[in-house]
């Protein structure tokens, strides 16, 4: 009964990162759609053939993945790293 409330604080938690993912998918489809952004963002996802635009989402995601590895995997290395409070591999 005494967790009872840090699990209502983890759920509203879990809330806010729930509305905050499905918001910034939300922006990241209206960026690659053109309809978002400065000027010159807008001209540059309007000069990208529709095709393309997955291989751009996929050249991110990887440029990404190269700068931070362990969002590649969820291992138990990343996993024992997170809850010890040691650096990350």
């Amino acid at each position: 009964l005494a967790e009872l409330p840090l699990f209502v604080a983890l759920g509203a938690v879990s809330g806010f990162v729930a509305f905050a993912f499905g918001h910034m998918a939300k922006l990241s489809r209206s960026a690659f759609a053109g309809n978002l952004g400065g000027r010159r963002f807008r001209s540059l996802m309007a000069s990208v053939p529709p095709n393309a635009r997955p291989a751009l989402g996929g050249l991110t995601c990887g440029v990404i993945g190269v700068a931070f590895p362990q969002v590649l995997f969820f291992g138990h290395e990343t996993v024992n790293a997170l809850l010890g409070n040691t650096p990350l591999p």
